[in-house]
């Protein structure tokens, strides 16, 4: 394979950003890549700060989930309660309608805490 810019050099490597071919004169090293001299750099060295904050984005997206399936718990929960007490003291249709709501998000945050898809591990190599 040969340089993007002069076809008859050999290409030592390529662009991250573009993923052009370039020859020694034509590529520049940016921390944990190579970029387009004069062209590149500055969108390789933000692809560089997005790879690097992924850690930081899948814990934040793990505490979201984690905290809406607690939440779907105790807002079930209070539907439950809620439910038992209208029961007792009011009667007709809004005790049911009341369980079934405490049920479903019952259901939901039992469903969001136990998917082990829902917190994924993030592996060192990547």
């Amino acid at each position: 394979m040969n340089c993007f810019n002069h076809r008859d050099i050999p290409a030592i490597g390529s662009c991250k950003s573009c993923g052009k071919a370039l020859c020694g004169e034509c590529l520049t090293e940016v921390s944990n890549g190579l970029a387009c001299k004069n062209s590149c750099e500055e969108r390789v060295s933000m692809i560089n700060r997005v790879l690097e904050s992924r850690a930081q984005i899948v814990s934040a997206a793990r505490h979201q989930t984690r905290s809406s399936g607690v939440m779907s718990l105790v807002i079930g929960g209070s539907f439950l309660i809620f439910a038992l007490f209208a029961y007792f003291e009011i009667g007709g249709f809004l005790p049911y309608f009341l369980g079934v709501m405490g049920v479903s998000f019952l259901i939901t945050g039992i469903f969001r805490l136990s998917k082990k898809e829902n917190f994924p591990e993030l592996k060192e190599d990547e």
